[in-house]
C-alpha cells in the first residue's frame, strides 16, 4: 500500500508518500498568489497527478475544511477541495478519504486544539529535523506537518481498521 496524504492550501499544499508505514518522499506544491485561484488548482491537480502516477499510489487521504469556518477564503478552499478530491477520484479511480482536522490534532497530539508549534513538537525528531532542513520554519515547515500528521492517524486509523 502506497498512501499519499495532502494538507491542501492554495499557497502550499504539503503532502507526504509512505510506503507502508514508512516516509518516502514529501514535499510543498507552492503556487503563485498573482495567478487566479482556478489556475493554482489546475497547478496542484498536475502535480499531484504526477505523484499519483510516478510513486503507484494506492490510497489518497486529505485533510477536511474546516466547515464551520467563515469567508471568502474558505469558500475558495471548499471549492478546491473539492475539485482536487474529484479529479483524484475521476482520473486515478482513487476515492480520497477526508479527515477532519480536530480529529487529526486530537489522534497526533492527544489535543484537538492543537497549534503549528505542538504539531511540529509531536513529529518524531529524525522526521523533523528533516523536515526543518528543507523547509526551516516558514508556513510551508506547518503545511508540511500537517500533511504528514494527516498520513499517521490514516495509518492508524487503517491499523485499527477504522476506516
Amino acid at each position: 500500500m502506497i498512501i499519499l496524504s495532502i494538507d491542501l492550501s492554495l499557497r502550499g499544499t504539503g503532502y507526504c508518500i509512505f510506503k507502508d508505514s514508512e516516509l518516502v518522499k514529501y514535499g510543498v506544491i507552492n503556487t503563485d498568489n498573482s495567478d487566479s485561484m482556478f489556475d493554482r488548482i489546475l497547478y496542484i491537480q498536475k502535480i499531484l497527478d504526477e505523484l499519483i502516477i510516478s510513486n503507484s499510489i494506492t490510497n489518497v487521504c486529505i485533510e477536511n475544511v474546516a466547515f464551520g469556518a467563515r469567508g471568502a477564503v474558505v469558500y475558495q478552499l471548499q471549492g478546491s477541495h473539492l475539485a482536487v478530491c474529484l479529479n483524484i477520484y475521476k482520473v486515478h479511480k482513487i476515492e480520497p478519504v477526508a479527515l477532519a482536522i480536530t480529529t487529526v490534532k486530537k489522534q497526533f497530539t492527544g489535543s484537538g486544539r492543537s497549534d503549528k508549534k505542538q504539531m511540529l513538537e509531536t513529529v518524531p525528531k529524525d522526521i523533523r529535523e528533516m523536515f526543518e532542513k528543507t523547509y526551516c520554519p516558514s508556513r510551508n515547515l506547518y503545511d508540511l506537518v500537517d500533511s504528514y500528521a494527516v498520513g499517521i492517524v490514516y495509518l492508524n486509523r487503517l491499523k485499527e481498521k477504522i476506516l
